[in-house]
């Protein structure tokens, strides 16, 4: 990102191999959200064991693809994660 002021993010899929640092390192950042106020399941924030299994559970759901977004010294800034529907889609009714 040239020119913006900002420093560049590198948005890179979770993978089986690393699923294990990647989970270590979002531990922080839902820690860090719940603290914060957002309830994104949690009324009090896990602890680093609890998130770091949360997200590994997560990355290990087949119907759920996962994305991590680092700044340019590789820390975890956030992640998206898209959960395919496990029901077959109906005809369009109108």
């Amino acid at each position: 990102m040239t020119g913006t002021g900002q420093a560049p993010v590198a948005v890179v899929r979770v993978t089986a191999q690393s699923a294990a640092e990647d989970a270590a390192a979002l531990s922080a950042v839902l820690i860090a959200t719940v603290a914060a106020g957002a309830s994104v399941g949690w009324i009090e924030p896990p602890t680093s064991d609890e998130a770091t299994s949360w997200w590994l559970r997560l990355f290990d759901d087949p119907d759920a693809t996962s994305w991590v977004a680092r700044g340019d010294d590789a820390r975890a800034l956030g992640t998206i994660t898209l959960f395919r529907s496990p029901k077959p889609n109906g005809p369009p009714t109108a």
